[in-house]
């Protein structure tokens, strides 16, 4: 019996040490310029936040999990003529994992994420002078995710888990336009592929966190997205923007989780509209 209680002490500790789920992806918010015209330029930028809806905390005292995101994103898209575009974005994402219990909480994963996407987007009007848009957009983005799980008896000194993130894209959606709401709905279907994964997780460690054990990953993701822009009365080129996002893989490759609810907040402008506003007033 005592060559056992080794192996019981073993288990009891490991099971009474908190482990969050590993978040693997965090999707960019949808870009789209909205374009009417030649020689319109729309931008946005925006306050992000989002969480996993399969966000679980393995941990035998029963603690809720804990998640936070916070990020930032940049997004701009310039009409060359009336029916084509040029777009670009940037998102920068921070992320802490963990658990809360008694209301304290114990952070165990800490993220950084930095993407880049830039694509060319068609667009028309679904009729003369009609407000009813349709646009299609793709092209590619690039970028890194940084993972670190922080020091704790379970892993001292701490791992870390990073690799580089390169994505093709395409994105149907509709808008509407009047003089100061812009409303758009659509997806973008989106191949995701992780590359030069490095990590100095050991084997056994990558197991129990259902981590990948190749060097690279690839996986498919769709992103639903509603979007509104409302500009100021007065100014027609400032506005207010927000945008919901939900996310899904089409089939499921990632080993463990993605942020598949995702929300923006922020300010909107078109400089395109600030250009004819003063040349009507000279």
């Amino acid at each position: 019996m005592k060559q056992f209680l080794p192996a019981v002490l073993l288990v009891s500790f490991f099971t009474s040490c908190t482990t969050a789920n590993f978040i693997q992806h965090t999707p960019s918010l949808v870009q789209s310029g909205t374009h009417t015209e030649k020689g319109e330029f729309t931008g946005r930028a925006l306050y992000s936040t989002g969480s996993s809806s399969s966000n679980t905390v393995e941990n035998s005292t029963g603690a809720s999990p804990y998640q936070q995101v916070r990020g930032f994103q940049a997004q701009g898209s310039y009409a060359v003529d009336d029916h084509f575009a040029v777009q670009g974005s940037f998102m920068h994402s921070g992320e802490k994992g963990g658990s809360t219990e008694n209301g304290v909480k114990s952070i165990v994963y800490d993220y950084n994420r930095n993407v880049a996407e830039a694509g060319l987007a068609f667009y028309q009007a679904l009729g003369d002078k009609s407000n009813f848009y349709f646009e299609l957009g793709g092209g590619a983005g690039l970028g890194s995710y940084k993972a670190k799980e922080l020091s704790s008896l379970l892993v001292p000194g701490g791992r870390y888990y990073d690799h580089s993130v390169f994505k093709l894209y395409v994105q149907p959606s509709f808008y509407f336009i009047s003089p100061n709401v812009h409303v758009q709905t659509g997806f973008k279907f989106a191949s995701v592929n992780f590359n030069n994964i490095k990590s100095n997780y050991t084997s056994l460690e990558k197991q129990s966190r259902d981590l990948t054990l190749e060097p690279k990953l690839n996986t498919t993701v769709i992103d639903f997205f509603f979007r509104t822009d409302i500009y100021l009365p007065g100014l027609p080129w400032l506005g207010f923007s927000g945008q919901t996002q939900v996310s899904s893989e089409l089939q499921k490759k990632f080993n463990t989780n993605i942020n598949d609810n995702n929300y923006g907040i922020g300010v909107c402008f078109r400089f395109g509209e600030l250009t004819e506003q003063k040349a009507k007033k000279n």
